[in-house]
């Protein structure tokens, strides 16, 4: 289930007018490389800039803590697409430079090669990448409807529905932040996960 859940946020796709990349992937040194896709929906070709940046928790509050980093990088920086296609291109990450859980964000620019009348600006989309630490731990304690994180590395809160029929909600809590967790309804399975392990923490399935 958490690997399932991890490759659909992967899968799920941040657009911005005519061309698309992963919102989220997750590296470790456990893991090595990543694929990222671009897609280029649009009629006419494009060219597309990679840039890293490492920043805080990616929440609402989030800053770029150093431009162009040189942990986490992709294997080129710049490619052409031309009209309905994709690239793939792998995300790297520097090894023993992961004994903390950081944040980093794909920046991705998108510029017209053929008319640059046709829309005059440059289009720009980020996709998050949680970097593990060596050795994550998986702790937590539930107080009432509240989850707190007490792990070194963020954790997934996965909500299903209809006993296990339907995805629910996901989040993901930073490591020591603490969130109001979904009310049960009938049929509701909450769960916690972190890379390969995971815990079921509410089953209202009622069979």
């Amino acid at each position: 289930m958490l690997i399932l859940r991890i490759l659909f946020l992967a899968c799920l796709p941040a657009f911005s007018f005519g061309f698309s990349v992963p919102l989220f992937i997750e590296l470790s040194d456990k893991t090595g490389p990543a694929e990222f896709i671009i897609q280029n929906e649009d009629a006419v070709a494009h060219d597309y800039l990679l840039r890293i940046d490492e920043t805080t928790f990616p929440d609402e509050d989030k800053k770029v803590i150093r431009g162009g980093s040189a942990i986490v990088t992709p294997d080129v920086g710049m490619v052409r697409l031309p009209a309905k296609s994709q690239r793939k291109i792998l995300i790297n990450i520097k090894k023993g430079e992961t004994k903390t859980e950081r944040y980093f964000e794909v920046v991705v620019t998108e510029k017209n090669i053929i008319n640059k009348s046709v829309d005059g600006y440059d289009k720009e989309v980020r996709s998050v990448v949680l970097v593990r630490p060596v050795f994550s731990v998986l702790n937590f304690s539930m107080h009432g409807n509240k989850l707190l994180n007490s792990g070194n590395g963020s954790l997934l809160f996965m909500e299903d529905l209809n006993c296990g029929d339907k995805m629910g909600k996901t989040i993901l809590v930073a490591p020591g932040k603490e969130i109001e967790i979904p009310l049960a309804a009938v049929g509701s399975i909450f769960s916690v996960g972190q890379q390969d392990e995971i815990k079921e923490i509410l089953n209202n399935c009622h069979q």
